[in-house]
């Protein structure tokens, strides 16, 4: 399908049941670009089983006011029977039946921990296949869950040896959210993968379906949000001491275990009205450990004093649920004192001038005890002919040193006096490309939508992956971490899911500035079309 505007509807894909069994389902697009008018085309890939033998005809289909040309097939007996390489890119005329495992004892575990947690505190989902063999097109697909936010967490390998069998295990994790309260269910989790055999034949193995049990809020005090985590704590950072006109920098730290980064709350530290603040964008990550997430935020504002003094700065205080403790706590910053000290000029001294000794005490005199440049010092009397003269040539000297030194300080090019410092606003800057293409991003998630919100984000990213402008979200979202990966691929489903999902909720814009791009190919490990061996013992 190919138009200049996202289709708002799935295929109808129902007509097919009858003759086929519906093995797999993806879709994908890409954008152009001629002339100045661009284009995207929309393709929808689907890899069918047939139900039986003979003539089978694939009827004319309808996505979004559009049809399809029917297409006939001819399935044979042998070709029913006789089973088949996996899919790799091209639909296949048939495939086999799946292996349930039988044959082999292929395994597939799930585990959560804890088992029963409270609304947004956060539990791990560990999911584990067993592998007694090598495999061929491994695939394990991710848990699709309602009422349930989720956070990849990584993936890793181990060996090991259960009932005298030994096994390679594939271990994924995965950070859970419940949005609601009760009993919230994880359906079963589907492995699917190829046995190099002669001929080769399919393994598919699910797991347990598993019951997250989350718990009632307890009451919220007077002043506190619920924000539940395992530990969280602040961090400040600024100077102690600053000059008028000065500008410096201020940044405040969040860090929460059990909290991913876009859930941490927007830090509003008050500032005394006589200083000049400017907040820059906060920046936003996530660190993913096997026992869960941590996330930071950090916010940096920039401070200007206009004039000499000491501000006080009030303490900074974020209210949170101890998960652990099952407690309420309340982190805090002390108040600070910023002190402003007045710049002092350098004094100037004249050519040939210098300070006498005291006669008093004999030490030299105090800098606040010199004479005014103006005020001629004392001249001792001169008694004699040769001390007059003497006398006339130094003072001659000195004239000409001072009149060398009156047109050196007027030669054009030398830098002028220093003026008193005064008092400046924080000088306008333009605007960046970059930050006019995130505002649009944040207009466009405002505004609910998705055609607007991609078109928004696939603009942004020609501007930060100039080398390889992405086409489409799936190819941006290759680029991208954790978690804007997962929230760019849920507003590219949003245009084919023939239910509504709630991708407006996710504070894209936030995770943009700053933004460093995955290398262009990201294969993840369980995902690759190579067989999976276990190392030998020199490997």
């Amino acid at each position: 399908l190919e138009r200049d505007r996202p289709p708002v509807a799935a295929p109808d894909l129902e007509i097919l049941d009858r003759d086929f069994v519906r093995l797999g389902t993806q879709h994908h697009s890409r954008r152009t670009q001629v002339g100045g008018q661009r284009r995207e085309r929309f393709l929808w890939v689907l890899t069918l089983q047939p139900r039986r033998a003979g003539i089978l005809h694939i009827p004319a289909l309808r996505w979004d006011q559009e049809q399809s040309e029917p297409l006939t097939l001819t399935v044979t007996e042998a070709a029913l029977a006789a089973p088949q390489p996996p899919p790799s890119g091209r639909s296949s005329a048939a495939s086999p039946a799946p292996d349930t495992g039988t044959s082999a004892p292929f395994r597939l575990e799930t585990a959560l921990f804890p088992e029963a947690v409270r609304r947004a505190q956060q539990a791990v989902l560990v999911v584990r296949v067993f592998l007694p063999r090598p495999v061929t097109a491994p695939r394990l697909q991710d848990p699709v869950l309602e009422g349930i936010d989720l956070l990849p967490l990584g993936e890793d390998w181990e060996y090991l040896t259960r009932e005298a069998t030994a096994y390679t295990v594939y271990q994924r994790r995965y950070a859970l959210f419940p949005r609601r309260e009760g009993s919230l269910e994880i359906p079963a989790l589907v492995f699917e993968a190829w046995l190099p055999d002669n001929p080769s034949r399919q393994v598919r193995v699910l797991s347990a379906p598993q019951t997250l049990l989350v718990r009632p809020t307890p009451e919220i005090p007077a002043g506190f949000s619920w924000r539940p985590a395992r530990t969280l704590e602040l961090k400040d950072e600024m100077p102690a001491e600053s000059t008028p006109g000065e500008s410096l920098a201020r940044a405040i730290e969040v860090r929460a275990e059990g909290i991913a980064a876009a859930d941490l709350p927007e830090l509003t530290p008050i500032f005394p009205e006589a200083l000049e603040v400017r907040r820059d964008p906060p920046g936003l990550w996530n660190e993913r450990t096997p026992e869960g997430v941590i996330g930071i935020r950090r916010e940096r504002f920039r401070v200007m004093a206009p004039q000499a003094g000491q501000y006080l700065l009030p303490a900074v205080t974020l209210p949170w649920w101890d998960s652990a403790r099952e407690q309420w706590r309340q982190a805090r910053l002390p108040e600070r004192t910023l002190r402003v000290r007045a710049a002092i000029p350098e004094p100037e001294v004249s050519s040939g001038q210098t300070p006498e000794p005291s006669r008093e005490t004999g030490n030299r005199t105090p800098a606040a005890e010199f004479p005014p440049a103006a005020t001629a010092p004392p001249v001792a009397k001169i008694t004699s002919g040769l001390g007059l003269g003497f006398a006339l040539g130094l003072g001659l000297a000195g004239l000409l040193a001072w009149f060398w030194h009156l047109a050196r300080r007027r030669r054009p090019g030398t830098l002028p006096k220093p003026a008193p410092a005064t008092v400046a606003a924080f000088p306008e800057e333009p605007e960046h490309p970059q930050s006019r293409a995130i505002a649009r991003v944040r207009e466009a998630y405002a505004s609910g939508q998705p055609e607007t919100a991609r078109g928004a984000l696939l603009d942004w990213a020609a501007l930060v992956l100039p080398e390889s402008p992405p086409g489409n979200l799936a190819l941006l979202a290759k680029r991208c971490p954790e978690p804007l990966r997962g929230e760019i691929l849920q507003l590219e489903q949003a245009f084919f899911s023939p239910h509504p999902l709630p991708w407006e909720r996710h504070r894209v814009w936030e995770r943009l500035p700053g933004f460093v791009a995955l290398p262009p190919e990201e294969p993840a490990s369980f995902r690759r079309k190579s067989p999976i061996r276990r190392p030998g013992p020199s490997e």
